[in-house]
C-alpha cells in the first residue's frame, strides 16, 4: 500500500497509540521534539528499539539530537548508532512494517507548518524479512551505553571548539569509530544508488533517481565535482557493503554480487521496479571510478571486482 506523507504520518502515529508490546523506530535522523510528540501516548509496557544513524556531522547540524539518548535512557529503552544507516523503518508488534523516506522529525512527520513531501509504503512482514530485520539489529547496531554516549558527548564538544572544519571533515575520533563501525551485512533498498556518478555531475532535480541519491549522499549543489561525489561514496553504507562482500569473497563476478545483494536487502525489490542486476550494473559503474581500491576485470562474458590489497576491509 502507497501512502503520500500525510497518511503515512499518520499511519506510523496510530500504530505507536496501538502497539501492545514490542515497536522498533529506525531512521536516519530523530530530532528531540519530534520524538517526544509521537512517542506522548504510547502503552508504558512496550518494549522500545531505536536506531540512529549518528554521524558526528549530523549531530554538528542538528539533523538529529543526542537528548534523543537522554529520554531514552530515563524510559528504559534500547537506542542504538548504525553509521551509514539510510533507511527509514518502523516495526510494529513484528506484524506491521511502514516503509518510506520519512525520517522521525517534524517535516518528516508533518508535525511542522511545512512539513516535506514523503512516500511510504505499508507491508506484512514474513518470518524471513523478521530475520533479516533481527540479524541487522545484531550484526550491524551498536546499542548505546552511558560510557559510549558520554565519550560521544566529548568527541563532539571537541569538533564544536575547531573553527575551521566544515561538516564534510567531522568524524568520530579512530578510537570512537573503533568501537561504532562494524562490517555492513544487510541494506535496505532506499541505501542503494539509483544513478551513475556522471548523472549525478549534471544533475535534473526533476529526476526523482537523482534526487534520492543527492540526498542519500548528502551532496549540496552548490559543491558538485568529481571529488565530492567519490568521497561522498565512499562514506556511503553502500560503498562498505561492497567493500566488506567483496573482501569476504576475495573476487566476486558480477552474478556473485547480484546473489549477495539480492540475500542481503532487508525489503522488497519490487517497490522500486527494478531488479537486482540493474542495481549492481549501477554498483560497477561507480567502483570503475575508484580505480585504486577496486580491481575490475572483464572476462568473457562477465566481469569480477576484488579489492586492491592495500584496502581490503577485515
Amino acid at each position: 500500500m502507497l501512502l503520500d506523507s500525510s497518511e503515512f504520518s499518520v499511519a506510523v502515529l496510530e500504530s505507536i497509540q496501538d502497539v501492545q508490546s514490542t515497536m522498533l523506530l529506525a531512521s536516519a535522523f530523530i530530532k528531540k521534539g519530534a520524538f517526544e510528540t509521537v512517542l506522548s501516548e504510547l502503552n508504558d509496557n512496550v518494549t522500545v528499539s531505536i536506531v540512529a544513524r549518528w554521524q558526528a556531522r549530523d549531530l554538528l547540524a542538528n539533523a538529529s539530537d543526542m537528548e534523543v539518548y537522554k529520554i531514552c535512557r530515563q524510559r528504559g529503552y534500547r537506542f542504538g548508532v548504525s553509521l551509514n544507516f539510510h533507511g527509514k523503518v518502523y516495526i510494529f508488534d513484528r506484524g506491521k512494517i511502514l516503509l518510506g523516506s520519512a525520517n522521525l522529525t517534524s517535516r518528516g512527520f508533518s508535525l511542522a507548518i511545512e512539513g516535506n513531501l514523503e512516500f511510504g509504503t505499508q507491508m506484512l512482514p514474513r518470518v524471513s524479512d523478521l530475520e533479516k530485520i533481527d540479524r541487522f539489529l545484531g550484526e550491524e547496531v551498536i546499542w548505546l551505553d552511558d560510557a559510549l554516549f558520554e565519550s560521544m558527548e566529548a568527541d563532539l564538544l571537541s569538533m564544536k571548539k575547531e573553527p575551521v572544519m566544515t561538516l564534510n571533515e567531522a568524524n568520530w575520533s579512530g578510537s570512537l569509530l573503533s568501537k561504532l563501525a562494524k562490517p555492513v551485512n544487510y541494506l535496505w533498498m532506499e541505501e542503494l544508488l539509483f544513478c551513475t556518478p556522471t548523472e549525478l555531475l549534471k544533475p535534473d532535480f526533476n529526476d526523482k533517481n537523482i534526487v534520492h541519491d543527492m540526498d542519500l549522499l548528502a551532496l549540496s549543489i552548490d559543491d558538485l565535482s568529481c571529488d565530492a561525489i567519490e568521497l561522498a561514496f565512499r562514506r556511503s553504507r553502500f560503498y562498505k557493503w561492497l567493500t566488506h562482500v567483496i573482501s569476504v569473497a576475495g573476487r566476486i563476478n558480477f552474478g556473485g554480487l547480484s546473489a549477495a545483494l539480492h540475500n542481503g536487502l532487508l525489503d522488497d525489490p519490487a517497490l522500486y521496479r527494478r531488479d537486482v542486476k540493474s542495481y549492481i550494473q549501477l554498483a560497477f559503474t561507480w567502483m570503475e571510478k575508484q580505480p585504486d581500491t577496486f580491481d575490475i576485470q572483464q572476462h568473457r562474458v562477465t566481469r569480477s571486482v576484488s579489492l586492491v590489497s592495500s584496502n581490503e576491509v577485515k
